[in-house]
């Protein structure tokens, strides 16, 4: 943790409240990857090369225990309310059917009240069922890429809908030709050149890559020749190719004189899928896992001038991003509801420890509490993740050592992180939980354990045993967190009646499988 005198402490926190009294900002310059895996950049010893991405951590701060919801809706939402997903039954993504409930207030809402310009491109996938739910129709002036998860970076279907063209501009479905990754930030340039310049923007760019499908450029699988194993060699260059549009972005920032007036944030929505190329090690599981690995990914926020470089160590979440940017611009708005997340801009801004409460983390796999140094997991038996293999991590993908940047285990108040101590076996069964069920809570009885994660980041060592009646009270706060909320279907409807089953074989394809996302909505 940074150490700064108290005066000088002052100064972020009475700048971000002057800027707003005067209309003028802080930019927001938000950016978010796809299934991006902690040990997937630079600065946590990848050899995959994100230069731009790793010069932003150096000069900024990097967030070392930065957690995300493992499914990635789900922390769309976390981003977009500062509530938790878990209380609208949203615990995986949204298919077909839902969306982001209207009566809940967005980001794009609150700063564009603010007199904000509001600009959402990318990956969307908070429901596209109704145009209610559209980002334009939810605070964000100029919205741009595609409304639902998965999507060939080339021709821009989308394998959720099996094979639907799912690409728009403003709620208009529009042919391009390019990369997601390019068209994006081809996108977020001309906004920026464009921009009313009396006035501060909000951009929030949520990029595919590196989700699958896998396609990267040519000259990006050149740079990588050497991995042999083609699923890693396409990943990383689909990595590098994103931290080029980063650095595009930054280098834009200059060029306009945006630089000193704009906060940058850059995150992972999720851990990585080890079976599609991303690396968590050494966390344990991986996407769409209550574990580390699909649960703690890499993220850090750059201020030049106002965030001095450092490590955040305290625990910071998805929750936590509106309320802090509340805070760091100096936008005053009244919640009608409770938020889940926290004002961690004292963490950021000053490096002055934030008390704050529990932390619950979910999806239809499985529940994580964080109360201080205790993580309790609650999952399916044996569920570590998609694509990810059982038992404890091994050597990265395609044979490659394990990156160098391991997560730390000093406690929240601490100074920079050191290793985390080694574990001598896998997470044990635990005490088994009740098989109740509930949203997104397979039937099955749960698989119960409870980790010391300062001490024992990779969570090698299942305490549940020794800590029953801890055990019994977090288990009891994880089931009352979200009772009540409605339960997410697991299957979608098709428009021939057909159904499709996340979980198995697709038996019909609809008639209009052709037809744009766009143009499937139902009024």
């Amino acid at each position: 943790m940074r150490i700064a005198k108290r005066a000088a402490s002052l100064v972020p926190l009475l700048m971000a409240s002057t800027l707003a009294a005067w209309g003028a900002g802080p930019n927001i310059l938000l950016m978010m990857a796809d299934d991006l895996g902690w040990n997937d950049v630079g600065f946590n010893g990848s050899a995959i090369e994100t230069p731009a991405i790793d010069s932003l951590a150096a000069e900024g701060l990097r967030l070392d225990r930065y957690y995300a919801f493992s499914l990635c809706t789900p922390t769309r939402v976390a981003i977009m309310t500062g509530r938790s997903p878990l209380r609208f039954g949203i615990v995986g993504p949204i298919i077909d059917r839902g969306g982001l409930p209207l009566e809940e207030t967005t980001a794009g809402e609150i700063f564009q009240e603010a007199g904000y310009q509001t600009w959402y491109l990318g990956k969307w996938h908070l429901g596209h069922g109704r145009r209610a739910y559209l980002p334009n129709e939810r605070g964000w002036d100029h919205s741009y890429g595609s409304l639902t998860g998965g999507l060939d970076h080339y021709s821009h279907n989308s394998d959720v809908l099996m094979g639907a063209p799912d690409w728009h501009r403003n709620g208009q479905p529009v042919e391009e030709e390019g990369h997601t990754t390019d068209l994006y930030t081809q996108e977020a340039l001309r906004l920026l050149e464009d921009r009313d310049k009396e006035d501060p923007f909000f951009m929030y760019v949520s990029w595919n890559a590196p989700h699958a499908p896998l396609q990267a450029p040519e000259q990006y699988l050149e740079r990588y020749a050497h991995i042999d194993n083609e699923v890693r060699r396409t990943y990383s260059a689909m990595v590098t190719h994103l931290d080029d549009s980063v650095a595009s972005l930054i280098d834009a920032l200059e060029r306009e004189g945006l630089r000193q007036d704009t906060l940058v944030i850059w995150l992972s929505d999720n851990g990585g899928t080890p079976a599609g190329g991303g690396d968590n090690s050494p966390l344990h599981g991986g996407k769409g896992s209550p574990y580390e690995g699909g649960t703690r990914v890499p993220g850090l926020v750059n201020w030049p001038g106002t965030i001095e470089p450092g490590v955040v160590s305290q625990r910071v979440s998805a929750l936590d991003w509106l309320p802090t940017l509340l805070s760091a611009t100096g936008v005053t708005w009244s919640a009608a509801k409770p938020l889940d997340g926290f004002d961690m801009w004292p963490a950021i801004a000053t490096g002055q420890s934030v008390e704050r409460g529990d932390l619950v983390l979910g999806s239809r796999f499985g529940r994580a509490l964080f109360r201080g140094k205790w993580k309790y997991v609650e999952t399916v038996p044996g569920w570590l993740g998609l694509g990810a293999a059982g038992g404890r991590p091994g050597p990265g993908p395609g044979g490659r050592p394990r990156g160098a940047g391991r997560p730390g285990a000093g406690p929240p108040s601490g100074g920079r992180p050191g290793p985390g101590r080694p574990g001598a076996g896998r997470p044990g069964a635990g005490p088994p939980g009740a098989g109740r069920s509930g949203p997104g809570r397979p039937q099955q009885r749960s698989q119960q354990a409870l980790y010391d994660v300062y001490a024992d980041p990779a969570e090698s060592d299942n305490l549940a045993a020794e800590h029953p009646e801890l055990v019994k009270e977090l288990a009891a706060f994880v089931r009352d967190f979200d009772s009540g909320a409605p339960t997410m279907p697991r299957d979608f409807s098709l428009r021939d009646g057909g159904m499709f089953a996340r979980v198995g074989a697709l038996e019909t394809f609809p008639a209009d499988r052709g037809a744009h996302v766009i143009d499937r909505i139902d009024e």
